[in-house]
């Protein structure tokens, strides 16, 4: 890593932190809210053509920031912001180290890093540009995919150099820094039952993001995290409407640009913030029942609403403009004329088959995302009759079929996303289907945590915060009850921690010997964009079947003219013919077809490694 760039980087965002929290930002949420507004800048220097520059102005600006925080105390004696330390703040400290190292000496082999999340990382960083050209930029497949996450990346790599292990590092600063958001919901920040609730649910998403983890540069926990710091700001600035405004915009236009998905968990933070405006304004009040008050207030909210709508979406659209405008045809493109086209050509029978598959899959107890769903709906039932029992009205029930309504909506958009938008071959065999469902899932657990807090908090027995000490229970027993629950989360939860890093280690073990891994152990990565023709010589068929090997082959070695091969029957003019098309051969492990191919046609005995293709050789040579 580089230290000084480090220095560079972690100054600048103290500088946008600090200045937040001066504007009035909660502490909760400026971390996020910085990382908003540094990959909303970064994006439109993007989009002009000028990433670079774009960077050190993002940098730039931070550290001027800092040095006017600085001159704010010193030179104009304003009193620095209080520092307020409470137990879920060491454990997000704590915890959240031993994760990112955890993180950083992990591996990267997932198909879809190869395919593009990595990629474009890979491809903006030594660009220094979006893919602007179908034709120059073919190392980029899905060039309609949102950059958002990859110019955050890009922008810290920038700065601590380019390696996988940085690339998930920044990725996991900016979930954690969004998962911190919860703590939000809190009214009490000093009660350690309600923190270690929350520190338990954030544990808990872990294993439901088990598919994924942490070591990936997949978005589907992002989605989850940025959504849910969407829906905190509108919660926590419910009496402050300029902040509240500002924050929708800011997280709704994120989420659009981190991926086209984002659309439906938008739609999440745009009804909120519409009931959020309405209920905390005071329109219903007892002095505004006037007709005329209500209508007048009423219409002001929903000018504010549309606004905020419109503004958010202003950076997607642009988005769209660019693809549509850049690439005559882009995989996943947002088209729906395109879509009534597929829709109206699919039989019915194949439509009636996506839905029995995926009701058939959640059917069973086994699926992850069921056992979130069961986990989820037993924990707010189960309050809900305790604290019924108990004589406390409270909002459980509801809030269980509210969540349960959006995971229904979100299980249909799924099924759109299969019948409209991807491939039949995929589409039937379900593929990533309880990696997009772990999304909502995750999304759930955190906010069930969040509704659980506000709820107990709301029924503690002492509600003015400034009384509450060591004998505000209501009995020796509640008492009792409280101290046990806050040892039983705190503790599990770091039980939890541990368990995804172990399984980031198990996994590690058990991929060492994969493809990118190989690759890395028998010649260097090329870092610089180029038009090598280079064969890969993979002896795993599902690898090269499921393109896996042509992905990781391009990221590789930079270059859109990489082809995998495992199928070599043919005779020896055949194939002196198919090395012919190629400068470079590639055999990360042996492969008999080929060896004995080659052997016979070159007169040579090869071995694993890269070689130089002439018309009658095969010469071992380094790649360029």
């Amino acid at each position: 890593m580089n230290i000084f760039g480090i220095l560079m980087l972690l100054g600048s965002l103290l500088g946008y932190e600090r200045m937040l929290r001066v504007r009035g930002i909660s502490p909760y949420l400026a971390w996020i809210t910085a990382f908003w507004i540094q990959t909303v800048i970064l994006y439109v220097f993007g989009m002009l053509n000028q990433l670079n520059l774009g960077i050190y102005c993002v940098n730039g600006l931070g550290w001027l920031l800092l040095i006017g925080y600085i001159i704010r105390i010193f030179g104009l004696k304003k009193a620095p912001l209080p520092v307020e330390i409470h137990a879920f703040d060491v454990w997000m400290v704590v915890l959240g180290g031993l994760l990112a190292i955890g993180i950083y000496h992990s591996i990267m082999v997932h198909y879809d890093n190869f395919s593009h999340w990595a990629t474009i990382v890979k491809f903006m960083h030594f660009t220094g540009r979006l893919p602007t050209n179908a034709s120059l930029d073919g190392v980029i497949s899905f060039t309609s995919y949102p950059p958002a996450m990859g110019l955050f990346i890009n922008y810290v790599i920038h700065f601590v150099g380019f390696s996988e292990s940085n690339m998930l590092l920044a990725q996991f600063c900016y979930i954690w820094a969004a998962v911190y958001s919860v703590f939000g919901f809190m009214r009490d920040k000093t009660r350690m039952m309600l923190s270690g609730l929350l520190v338990l649910a954030i544990a808990i998403t872990m294993i439901f993001n088990v598919q994924i983890r942490f070591n990936n540069l997949l978005v589907d926990y992002v989605l989850a995290a940025v959504t849910l710091a969407g829906l905190a700001g509108v919660y926590v600035y419910r009496k402050q409407y300029r902040q509240q405004f500002i924050h929708v915009i800011l997280a709704v236009a994120n989420l659009l640009l981190i991926k086209n998905s984002g659309a439906f968990f938008a739609g999440i933070i745009f009804a909120y913030y519409l009931y959020m405006l309405f209920k905390n304004n005071g329109m219903w009040h007892k002095r505004c029942q006037q007709w005329q008050v209500i209508y007048r207030v009423g219409l002001k909210n929903m000018a504010l609403w549309v606004l905020a709508i419109i503004v958010s979406l202003m950076p997607f659209y642009w988005w769209q403009q660019h693809v549509k405008h850049t690439f005559p045809e882009s995989k996943h493109q947002i088209d729906t004329a395109s879509y009534g086209q597929q829709l109206s050509g699919e039989h019915t029978s194949y439509l009636i088959e996506i839905a029995q598959k995926m009701l058939h899959a959640n059917v069973d107890l086994g699926s992850l995302s069921t056992q979130g769903l069961l986990l989820i709906n037993g924990v707010l039932l189960a309050t809900w009759l305790g604290m019924r029992w108990l004589g406390l009205k409270n909002r459980l029930l509801k809030m269980t079929i509210l969540f349960d309504g959006l995971f229904l909506l979100y299980y249909v958009s799924i099924y759109g996303m299969y019948i409209l938008s991807m491939p039949r071959a995929e589409a039937v065999v379900l593929a990533g289907f309880e990696r997009y469902l772990s999304t909502m899932i995750i999304l759930l657990i955190l906010l069930s945590a969040a509704t659980l807090v506000i709820t107990l908090d709301e029924h503690f027995k002492e509600q003015d915060f400034n009384k509450r000490d060591l004998r505000s229970f209501s009995s020796l027993p509640a008492k009792k009850c409280y101290q046990y629950a806050g040892m039983f989360f705190f503790t599990f939860s770091v039980i939890g921690v541990n368990s995804e890093i172990g399984g980031m280690h198990f996994n590690d073990r058990l991929n060492k010997h994969a493809l990118p891994q190989l690759l890395k152990q028998m010649t260097p990565e090329i870092n610089q964009l180029n038009d090598q023709r280079i064969l890969l010589v993979d002896a795993d068929q599902d690898d090269v079947n499921s393109y896996y090997a042509d992905f990781v082959a391009r990221y590789y070695f930079f270059t859109e003219n990489a082809d995998a091969k495992e199928a070599f029957n043919v005779s020896p003019d055949q194939f002196k013919d198919i090395n012919s098309q190629y400068e470079y051969m590639v055999m990360p492990k042996p492969h008999q077809t080929y060896q004995k191919l080659a052997q016979k046609t070159y007169h040579k005995n090869i071995t694993t490694g890269t070689y130089q293709v002439s018309e009658n050789d095969l010469k071992r040579k380094t790649l360029p």
